[in-house]
C-alpha cells in the first residue's frame, strides 16, 4: 500500500481505519506514517494524526521509544503546527508513558497550550490530562494545575472544557 496516495484520496473515519489495519498487519510501516505526520505538510500531516490515533487506541505496544521520543520531541519543541496533528499527538500523548527526561518541557507546553484561549478546545482538554498525569509524578505540581483549572473555568464556559476540567480538579483535590 503507498499510504501517501491513500492519505490523499479521503478523508474519513473509514479511510483512516483502513490505513492504520494495514499498518497493524505491516508494524514496519510505521515509522513512514510518523514521518508523515511530522512532514509540515497539510493535508496528509492531518490525516496521518487520525491514523496514528487509530493505531495508538489499536495497539499502543507498535509505539518504541524511538517512534515516542520523536513525537513528544516534535510536540514539545513545534510551534505552529496544523491543529489536528496537535489534536492528535496530544490524544495519544494522554495515555501514553512519557520518559522521564521530556517531563519538565511537557510540563511547561501543555500548561501553556491548555491555559491559552486560542487553543482549540481538544487540544486543551488532552493537555488538562497530560498536566494531571504528570501531577501523580510530581505531586508539587498540583497547586499550579488547580490554580489555573480553577481560572479556566471562571472564563471558559465552553462544555469539552468544563467538562474534562471539573472533572480533573475533582480528582486532584481528591488526592
Amino acid at each position: 500500500m503507498n499510504i501517501e496516495l491513500e492519505l490523499r484520496k479521503e478523508h474519513s473515519k473509514a479511510n483512516s481505519s483502513r490505513i492504520g489495519n494495514y499498518i497493524l498487519e505491516n508494524p514496519n510501516e510505521l515509522n513512514h506514517l510518523v514521518n508523515l505526520l511530522l512532514s509540515k505538510r497539510e493535508v496528509i500531516s492531518q490525516r496521518s494524526g487520525m491514523v496514528i490515533s487509530y493505531i495508538y487506541d489499536q495497539s499502543p505496544t507498535l509505539f518504541t521509544i524511538r517512534l515516542k521520543e520523536r513525537i513528544i520531541s516534535y510536540f514539545i519543541q513545534e510551534e505552529e503546527y496544523e491543529v489536528a496533528v496537535k489534536r492528535n499527538i496530544a490524544r495519544i500523548l494522554q495515555s501514553m508513558e512519557i520518559p522521564e527526561k521530556y517531563h519538565s518541557n511537557l510540563f511547561n507546553k501543555t500548561l501553556a497550550l491548555m491555559v491559552s484561549p486560542k487553543e482549540a478546545i481538544a487540544v486543551r482538554a488532552f493537555c488538562m490530562q497530560i498536566l494531571y498525569n504528570l501531577t501523580s509524578i510530581y505531586p508539587e505540581l498540583k497547586t499550579e494545575l488547580i490554580l489555573s483549572l480553577e481560572n479556566i473555568l471562571l472564563l471558559n464556559k465552553d462544555a469539552g472544557i468544563q467538562s474534562r476540567g471539573k472533572r480533573i480538579l475533582k480528582s486532584l483535590k481528591k488526592s
